[in-house]
């Protein structure tokens, strides 16, 4: 940040917004399924009061990056066995495999981006005692 602050200036890298929401249904005692959203709106890269006056190269010093709206799906069965209770899930994150950058940082030469991963699938395993 400049010192002192401009006015909007933002903390670099922090979206101005962000949204997680996430709607479980329960199918049965056992079974649940979830829809979840991501969401970040733009976020501010560089520091420099110049930035966000516009007076820097456009091609080289672009002060915004976009922000994103990526959706995940859970499945998970619950069980009990032998006094144990456990869950077992798996997780789909960005499913529908949309492009975004995950995050960006500022570099002598221009900024550099680092683009979110397309669609993750990811498993667990919880065991009660």
């Amino acid at each position: 940040m400049t010192t002192p602050p401009a006015e909007g200036q933002w903390l670099p890298n922090s979206p101005k917004h962000q949204l997680y929401a996430e709607v479980v249904y329960s199918l049965n005692k056992n079974f649940r399924f979830s829809l979840g959203t991501e969401y970040q709106s733009e976020w501010a890269i560089y520091t420099d009061a110049k930035a966000y006056n516009n007076e820097l190269d456009p091609e080289i010093y672009q002060n915004w990056q976009d922000g994103f709206n990526i959706y995940h799906a859970r499945i998970s069965y619950l069980w009990k066995i032998a006094g144990l209770d456990g869950e077992f899930s798996l997780f789909a994150r960005n499913f529908t495999g949309q492009k975004y950058m995950a995050f960006t940082e500022p570099d002598p030469d221009g900024n550099s981006y680092q683009p979110g991963p397309d669609a993750e699938i990811f498993g667990s395993l919880k065991v009660r005692f």
